[in-house]
C-alpha cells in the first residue's frame, strides 16, 4: 500500500501542475492563452513585490499591431491583456520599465505618424492609462526605457542620428540628438542617472558604446570589438546596483556570445565568451546581482528548433553548469530576463505552429538565485 501512495503522489502533482483539460500539450508556463495573435517581441520588468510585469507587440484578427501589457496578480494569476497603445497605425517594440513606487512606464515606436516617433504611457500601481503622449517626435525606432532610483525617466532611440530624452523631476528636458549613427541599442542607466548605450556599429562588425555621465556631456564614443569582418549583433546591457556595466552580443557565424565590463573607475576587461557554446546561438541576455553574471540565450537544437537556455557566472570567475529551460517542440524566440532579491524571471515568445506567423504564446519560468 505504502509504494502505490508514492507512486500515486507523483502523479497527482503532475496532475495538478498541468491542469490541462484533457490537452497532452497543455503547459502550465504558458502565461497568455489567448486569442490574440502575438507577435515574437516581449520584454518583462520585476516590481517591489517581486511580481512580473509584461509589454508584448500584438493584434487581434485583421487589426493593426498595438502594445499589451499584462502582470502578475497576488495570487500568481495573470491579468487580461490591455491594450495600451490603442492605435489604428502599427507599432513595434514596445519597452518596459517600473519605478520605484512601482508605477509602470512604456514607450514603442509608432507607423503612420509622418514617421516613426516614439510614444509613452503610464500608470500608477492601482491607477488606469494614461493616454499616449508623443515623446520623441521625429525618426526614431527601438525606442527604450529606464528608471534611476530618484524616479528620473531616460528614453533612447535609433536613427540616422540617436536620439535621447529625459524627464527630471518630472518635467520633460529637450530632446538630445547624438552625433553618432546608432542601430540596435540597448539602454542601461545607473542607480544616479549616468546614461550607457550599446549598439552595432559600422558595417554591423562592430559594437559602439555611448556614455553620459549624470549631469554632464556625452562622450566620444569607444568601439568595444570589431574590425575584423565579423558580424556582431543582438546587443544586450545591463547595469547593477553598484554601478558596473555589462555588455553582451553575438558573434554570428562563429557560434560564439561574447561579453564585456565596464567597473566603477572606467575600466574596461577583457572580451570574454560563454564557454563551451553549442547550436546556432542567438538572441542573448545579460544581467548582474552582487557580481554573478546571469545569461539567457536561445539555440538551435536541431532544424526549426530553439530553446532557451541558462548559465551563470560567479564573482570568482566560475561558471554553472547549463540549463535548458524552455524543452519545448516548437521554437523558443525572444527570451527576456529580470532579477529580484530572491529569484530569476525568465519569459520568452513560445512559437505555437511552424512557419505561422503572429502565432506565439508568452512562457514564464524562474529559477532561485542562490
Amino acid at each position: 500500500m505504502k509504494k502505490l501512495l508514492l507512486l500515486l503522489i507523483p502523479l497527482f502533482l503532475f496532475m495538478t501542475c498541468n491542469d490541462n483539460n484533457g490537452d497532452d500539450k497543455y503547459d502550465f508556463r504558458n502565461i497568455t492563452r489567448i486569442d490574440e495573435h502575438i507577435e515574437s517581441v516581449s520584454i518583462n520588468a520585476v516590481d517591489s513585490e517581486g511580481k512580473l510585469h509584461v509589454v508584448y507587440q500584438g493584434h487581434k484578427y485583421r487589426e493593426p499591431i498595438n502594445a499589451y501589457y499584462i502582470h502578475q496578480k497576488s495570487n500568481g494569476k495573470w491579468t487580461e491583456p490591455v491594450n495600451i497603445s490603442n492605435t489604428e497605425n502599427e507599432i513595434m517594440t514596445p519597452h518596459i520599465a517600473i519605478d520605484t513606487k512601482d508605477n509602470i512606464h512604456i514607450v514603442w515606436q509608432e507607423f503612420g505618424t509622418g514617421n516613426n516617433q516614439a510614444y509613452y504611457s503610464t500608470k500608477s500601481k492601482n491607477g488606469n492609462w494614461f493616454q499616449p503622449i508623443s515623446i520623441i517626435d521625429e525618426e526614431v525606432s527601438r525606442p527604450q526605457i529606464e528608471i534611476d532610483k530618484y524616479d528620473d525617466i531616460h528614453i533612447a532611440g535609433d536613427g540616422f542620428r540617436g536620439v535621447y530624452r529625459k524627464r527630471e523631476n518630472g518635467i520633460w528636458l529637450e530632446k538630445e540628438v547624438m552625433k553618432n549613427s546608432i542601430a540596435n541599442h540597448e539602454l542601461a542607466i545607473s542607480e544616479e542617472g549616468d546614461v550607457h548605450i550599446a549598439y552595432e556599429a559600422g558595417l554591423e562588425d562592430k559594437i559602439g558604446y555611448l556614455y553620459k555621465p549624470s549631469n554632464g556631456e556625452w562622450q566620444d564614443r569607444i568601439l568595444l570589438a570589431g574590425g575584423d569582418n565579423k558580424r556582431r549583433w543582438w546587443v544586450d546591457m545591463f547595469c547593477d546596483d553598484s554601478g558596473k556595466a555589462y555588455i553582451s552580443w553575438n558573434v554570428k557565424y562563429e557560434d560564439q556570445l561574447q561579453f564585456i565590463i565596464k567597473d566603477l573607475d572606467g575600466e574596461w576587461s577583457e572580451i570574454d565568451s560563454i564557454p563551451n557554446m553549442i547550436g546556432d546561438p542567438w538572441v542573448l541576455k545579460i544581467s548582474s546581482k552582487n557580481d554573478i553574471i546571469h545569461f539567457i540565450w536561445n539555440t538551435s537544437i536541431e532544424q526549426y528548433d530553439y530553446d532557451v537556455f541558462y548559465q551563470k557566472k560567479s564573482s570568482t570567475g566560475e561558471w554553472s553548469a547549463r540549463e535548458q529551460i524552455s524543452l519545448t517542440e516548437w521554437p523558443s524566440l525572444d527570451p527576456a530576463i529580470s532579477l529580484d532579491a530572491n529569484l530569476i524571471h525568465i519569459t520568452w515568445t513560445e512559437l505555437l505552429e511552424k512557419s505561422i506567423r503572429g502565432n506565439h504564446d508568452i512562457y514564464y519560468e524562474t529559477i532561485e538565485i542562490k
